[in-house]
């Protein structure tokens, strides 16, 4: 408990620090040199997105209660990093080299982050909602950043540089016609999605602050019963396992080959508040899960000590 406490704090912390007003942009006009923004994705803030990811998938597979609190401590910095990132966007950020990699990390990279037991479940109601609700608003960006948001931070006297993003491993330049106009059309669906994670999201947090969550094991039992049961569970959790790993894994892979292929030049180095923190909240969440993970095995090694 002590350590949930803490790791809330630096989370929120993080949320407070004071930003250093960097914004993706071009080094000069006469330049193609994308200099990054820190306070988005600097080394710090990545690798704390990545060490979060991990200690929910260790957690998902063996401890699934462990996850619920990955989950609340993710959610809290992505709101940090989305709203950094719509700072930098609103003072003319370099929006098309910014928004691939803040995707990747808000959405896709804990896409699969879903509780995989009846306890998780009840101690992830409202995070749940709260992750739905920021899937809806990623979602609704993407619209706006395809549509309008794209040429903002390229300007004519840039209009020769080409900002690539990484689809499926290759560098493909946003600005081309094809690719673009492609997007818009994914994007223009994904206001439906978004429309349905909002009103689900929204709905799921009212419900957490009304009544408990429905008991999914009750509704279970209409098809399984006894034995069956804790074999759904397995399944569901293995399933989930492996759909975070391969979805976590391409998200990691895209982020940093987006930011290799426009050879993006952000700060070293974890020194700073702004990095140093993050990596905290990331090594201390994924030591929480590991914890959660021997627990779980040792209290696993009792009972099969009292049955043999």
């Amino acid at each position: 408990m002590a350590l949930h406490t803490i790791l809330i704090f630096l989370t929120i912390l993080t949320t407070l620090t004071t930003p250093t007003h960097a914004l993706t942009h071009f080094a000069s006009p006469t330049t193609c040199l994308i200099i990054g923004d820190p306070d988005v994705y600097g080394p710090g803030i990545r690798l704390s997105f990545y060490l979060q990811w991990a200690a929910i998938l260790l957690a998902t597979t063996v401890a699934p209660s462990g996850a619920s609190f990955a989950r609340t401590t993710t959610n809290i910095l992505t709101i940090s990093v989305f709203a950094n990132s719509l700072r930098g966007f609103s003072n003319g950020g370099l929006v098309a080299a910014e928004w691939w990699i803040v995707t990747f990390l808000c959405f896709f990279l804990n896409l699969g982050n879903w509780p995989s037991s009846r306890q998780a479940l009840r101690e992830s109601v409202a995070s749940i909602g709260v992750s739905l609700c920021i899937y809806a608003m990623v979602m609704c960006m993407e619209c706006w950043v395809w549509f309008r948001g794209l040429d903002i931070g390229h300007g004519r006297e840039n209009g020769d540089c080409e900002v690539k993003i990484s689809v499926f491993f290759h560098p493909v330049d946003v600005y081309d016609h094809g690719w673009r106009t492609a997007f818009k059309v994914l994007a223009a669906v994904d206001m439906v999605a978004a429309l349905v994670f909002a009103v689900v999201g929204i709905g799921i947090l009212l419900l957490s602050l009304a009544v408990p969550f429905f008991d999914v094991e009750e509704y279970m039992q209409h098809w399984v019963d006894g034995d069956d049961r804790r074999m759904v569970s397995v399944v569901v959790k293995c399933l989930l396992s492996v759909f975070q790993m391969i979805l976590g894994a391409f998200s990691i892979a895209f982020v940093e080959l987006t930011i290799k292929f426009n050879d993006i030049q952000l700060p070293q180095g974890y020194t700073s508040s702004g990095q140093l923190i993050p990596v905290l909240i990331g090594v201390l969440t994924l030591a929480s899960a590991v914890f959660s993970v021997w627990k779980r095995i040792g209290k696993m090694a009792i009972e099969l000590r009292t049955h043999s």
